[in-house]
């Protein structure tokens, strides 16, 4: 185990070079400062480990990313993940349609390709793309 909060564990998989983050069902209920707070933890975990891949399983809830949030992530967030090279990115939908929505909204189709960004219905869907 990497790191671990009230809102999520991270797992580092050595063996794939990826990180693995939960998050867990308090997420969908925490503050915007805290939710940007993590994101850049996470960014120093990825910088410190240097994986090169994640994987987001969100199935237990995930932070609902307004508009504004969804700007930060892309101005902030994303050049970041160019800049140290990852190469794929997997996310475990929620099973609330409007959270999973904001995560659809917070990678928009050429970001997404940029990343290689994927969606998935179940955690083994996600390990058996990111894995290869």
């Amino acid at each position: 185990m990497l790191d671990q909060s009230r809102y999520w564990t991270i797992i580092h998989n050595r063996e794939h070079n990826l990180l693995h983050i939960t998050w867990n069902s308090a997420a969908s209920a925490m503050p915007e400062q805290a939710f940007r707070a993590h994101l850049m933890r996470f960014v120093n975990l990825l910088r410190t480990t240097e994986a090169k891949k994640f994987l987001v399983d969100a199935s237990a809830g995930h932070f609902i990313m307004l508009p504004h949030v969804q700007e930060w992530h892309d101005r902030v967030i994303v050049p970041q993940y160019e800049d140290m090279g990852i190469q794929k990115i997997a996310f475990v939908y929620p099973r609330d349609v409007i959270e999973a929505m904001s995560l659809d909204q917070a990678f928009d189709e050429q970001q997404a390709r940029r990343l290689r960004t994927n969606f998935f219905d179940s955690l083994q869907e996600a390990w058996e793309w990111i894995r290869r």
